[in-house]
């Protein structure tokens, strides 16, 4: 059944963080009846919220504000970007709304819980996921100097990009090319189109990826058109889950 409106392509890992067993309770029951949504995880602290978030990514955050220790603003607070989900704010005081959406939250249900409205939440909720994979295309080609030689390159050209100090070895069609740059910039320059960061040292094109293995710790092996094989970290497995709808 799927008790949402709004579809996605790819199954959604959601986390509750609510120091309330009860309102974990009605949250679970009422998103599990959507079919979009694969696994739903639950902490009762924002403590422990932190360091599960880390391990398994998940897509949607329904978060509470107001609980023992840190709360739901200080759990945001120390995310990394690449860490931070899709959060829903889920409390019973109204007046931190203003400073919910301050930090980006894409909505803010009040308890108790009223399941049309938490439901609308989630189709919001899955409209922003939807948001982040719409990637700007890049019409242009980006100039790179390789010892001597100033070349034009689309992101279509490329298999994988890779940081080696202060330069960064491009791999296109047979060749490799060693341009003095940095991973962050030639992201930036290429508006990412269909290459993808997949490690701190490491960008595919995601069209040149032949097969995905994943391992036991929240990783992923990329196998590439020429053979490379290339371990994910798990500061992006978001962004490749997502991408590959895996």
């Amino acid at each position: 059944m799927n008790r949402s409106g709004a579809r996605l392509t790819q199954k959604l890992q959601v986390m509750l963080v609510d120091d309330e067993g009860l309102a974990r309770n009605f949250l679970r029951r009422m998103l599990a009846k959507d079919d979009d949504i694969q696994e739903i995880q639950e902490c009762s602290s924002a403590s422990e919220a932190r360091e599960r978030i880390q391990q398994c990514c998940p897509d949607i955050l329904f978060l509470d504000v107001k609980m023992p220790g840190l709360s739901g603003f200080d759990l945001l607070e120390k995310l990394s970007e690449e860490d931070q989900p899709v959060v829903v704010f889920t409390t019973a005081f109204a007046n931190y709304a203003p400073r919910a959406f301050d930090v980006q939250a894409c909505d803010y249900v009040m308890k108790p819980f009223d399941e049309d409205r938490l439901f609308l939440a989630l189709d919001r909720a899955k409209e922003a996921l939807r948001n982040q994979l719409r990637r700007a295309r890049s019409p242009f080609r980006v100039t790179v100097a390789d010892r001597g030689r100033n070349i034009r390159l689309c992101a279509d050209d490329i298999i994988w990009m890779a940081a080696e100090d202060n330069y960064v070895r491009i791999r296109c069609g047979r060749e490799t090319l060693l341009v003095r740059s940095t991973l962050n910039k030639l992201e930036r320059d290429f508006k990412r189109d269909v290459l993808l960061r997949v490690h701190r040292s490491w960008i595919v094109n995601v069209n040149s990826v032949k097969e995905i293995r994943q391992t036991r710790n929240y990783q992923y092996t990329l196998v590439l058109a020429d053979g490379t094989a290339i371990m994910s970290s798990r500061r992006y497995k978001r962004s490749l889950r997502t991408t590959f709808q895996i």
